[in-house]
């Protein structure tokens, strides 16, 4: 048997380097933020062979005194911190005092720094941590780090490194999440003699819009919110925003990017009733909290955080984006038929104005708050089949006619027809009053389609998708001014339970109560549920109680009730819709076009699809090249 022994400091610190280097890329976000917490305001960044062969990185911060360059290469060594009380409140990138010494003891390095007290530089040279000289040198006040031969001596992991063009991929990734909430500093990259960052300094928005891209920031909705001593802003994409990258999304606390599923959950979530699911979604969110409200030692290389108090942070970033998301009603984007289209057209900007107008307007004034009438209150002028969307929800007659019990009417109706009077004739009679935003119906194409003439140009309107948000709207708000009605279950349901799930149900069992479901332990992870929501039926009650201890274990929170209810609200909104094939009046069809005006979140149906699209004219002339 082996004996029990003390690892070498050079195999120590090879192990460490394992676990926070395992590529090129490591090395940089290292060396970057040691330049951003000694105050740097302008860095240099030089890569070569994807940073394998050698990385660089000069900056103009503080710099290292003489006295103090060889501690910087050994382990656990650090300015950072002191005591335990600094770890608790620590703000700076680095703090462990590993990060230099993992570096140096599997790289030939070389460090060159000096101070404002000293006139000279001072130049370190090791190859390994083995080998330690002192010259003296000269440069600005500053650092600049160089490692070469990365991995010399751990061949293994060098057999591991991609191609130097993905390993700079990951080198730049890292770079550009460094960058992006640091504005105030100038940031040069170069890969051999060629430049791939040029970044001065910028504002804020300055640096979002470079980092990623005009597509992202024309369509980006602004999000603030605060909530006791925590902030969070930035720039959630449009739902509508087809062209999207994983790349693209960013989440900041205190600056420092992680990775938090409980984040990933609580935007997601926000982003459900408006959004594709197949589709994905951009975002650059920062988070501001007390130090002290957050753990940042938790990971190797500090890509996750604890939160004191996560339900709190969660609840705090799903209102913040849904508040924007849900409130912002932006139309579809625009069909452009141009080879540039990185400009959102004026005529785009102008119908976003008047759609906010229209909302912000709207609880003080009901005089036009009516709904189309269901479908089966149409007449039916077609001969064909009438044609039933896919994409409806799967969902039983049972709890549809719940719903229906619940708000008295599957969805506000008109006694007849001849109530529908045109905003349009009243409109023309009052000069002071905008055009409407979406325009004049002049025709039906195929049973499908309205199509609307304003002040730009041609509308399209897809019918059903747009009553169906109408409708589904509308269902919600009467379903949000009523109490949770309880049924008591003849024959309680019962659920076996995992010791992790029955120590979250006992934890939080008041989380299940505050939506109507009463449970209690019968038996060792054996759970009874009593009564449930009269809206629910007994086939939904095990997944659904099962998916909220789930989320509620995962991230203390839970939407799963919120979310079953909008399903069903859902499916019956896609039932009611009118539907294609079904010939419309021209009162009927503006009397669409109107709902849609002063419904929120009308630009998407309830399955995250356009409901409508505008064509300028100025496009429509383009098609039949008029004026060329």
């Amino acid at each position: 048997m082996n004996k029990i022994q003390t690892l070498p400091n050079q195999l120590i610190s090879q192990i460490a380097a394992g676990e926070v280097i395992d590529k090129p890329s490591a090395v940089v976000k290292e060396l970057l933020e040691n330049s951003i917490d000694a105050g740097a305001k302008d860095i240099t960044i030089h890569l070569e062979g994807g940073g394998s062969r050698l990385i660089k990185v000069e900056d103009n911060g503080h710099g290292i005194p003489k006295s103090e360059i060889i501690l910087a290469l050994k382990r656990h060594a650090t300015s950072k911190i002191c005591r335990f009380e600094d770890l608790e409140k620590v703000r700076s990138f680095g703090f462990r005092g590993e990060a230099l010494a993992s570096i140096a003891s599997i790289s030939h390095s070389k460090i060159t720094s000096r101070t404002k007290e000293s006139t000279t530089a001072t130049i370190m040279h090791t190859v390994g941590c083995e080998e330690q000289k002192l010259l003296a040198g000269s440069r600005g006040i500053g650092t600049t780090v160089e490692i070469s031969h990365l991995y010399f001596n751990t061949p293994v992991r060098r057999k591991f490194l991609k191609s130097d063009q993905r390993e700079l991929a990951h080198c730049e990734d890292v770079i550009r999440k460094i960058a992006l909430p640091h504005p105030e500093i100038r940031l040069h990259v170069f890969h051999g003699t060629t430049p791939r960052f040029l970044l001065e300094h910028n504002s804020h928005e300055e640096r979002i819009r470079i980092i990623t891209g005009d597509f992202f920031w024309k369509r980006a909705h602004r999000i603030e919110h605060c909530l006791n001593n925590c902030k969070i802003w930035g720039y959630v994409s449009s739902p509508d925003q087809k062209k999207v990258s994983k790349d693209n999304q960013f989440f900041y606390v205190n600056n420092r990017f992680i990775r938090d599923r409980g984040i990933q959950h609580s935007i997601s979530s926000a982003y459900k009733d408006i959004h594709h699911p197949q589709q994905s979604y951009e975002f650059v969110i920062f988070l501001e909290v007390p130090p002290q409200e957050v753990d940042v030692n938790v990971h190797p290389q500090k890509l996750e955080v604890r939160f004191k108090n996560p339900q709190n942070i969660y609840k705090l970033v799903y209102h913040a984006v849904k508040e924007v998301l849900h409130t912002t009603p932006t139309p579809p984007n625009v069909t452009t038929l141009t080879k540039n289209n990185s400009q959102l057209p004026p005529e785009q900007e102008f119908l976003q104005e008047q759609q906010e107008s229209l909302v912000a307007t709207k609880k003080e004034t009901n005089e036009h708050d009516y709904t189309p009438p269901p479908s089966e209150n149409y007449k039916i002028q077609s001969s064909k089949n009438h044609l039933i969307p896919t994409n409806c929800s799967s969902v039983s007659d049972n709890e549809i006619n719940k719903i229906k019990c619940a708000t008295n009417k599957a969805a506000p109706t008109m006694d007849n027809n001849n109530k529908v009077t045109s905003n349009a004739n009243k409109i023309k009679n009052n000069n002071s009053i905008e055009p409407p935003m979406l325009g004049e119906a002049i025709a039906q194409l195929h049973g499908c389609f309205i199509l609307s003439q304003n002040t730009y140009g041609l509308v399209i309107v897809d019918m059903h998708a747009a009553h169906e948000r109408i409708i589904y709207e509308k269902l919600k708000e009467q379903i949000s001014k009523q109490k949770i009605v309880i049924q008591n279950l003849l024959l309680p349901t019962t659920l076996r339970l995992s010791t992790l799930q029955t120590q979250t149900f006992q934890e939080h069992h008041d989380k299940l109560r505050s939506v109507g479901i009463h449970a209690n332990m019968i038996a060792e992870n054996i759970l009874s549920v009593n009564a449930i929501p009269n809206l629910l039926t007994t086939n939904m009650v095990e997944e659904l109680v099962l998916k909220i201890l789930e989320e509620i274990c995962d991230f203390e929170e839970s939407h799963a009730f919120e979310e079953q209810i909008n399903k069903i609200l859902s499916t019956i909104a896609c039932h009611q819709a009118v539907r294609a094939n079904r010939n419309l009046s021209l009162a009927e069809m503006n009397q669409i076009l109107r709902d849609m005006e002063k419904t929120t979140r009308g630009g998407y149906c309830n399955h995250g699809r356009p409901t409508w699209h505008q064509y300028p004219m100025e496009e429509l002339n383009n098609l039949f090249l008029r004026g060329k």
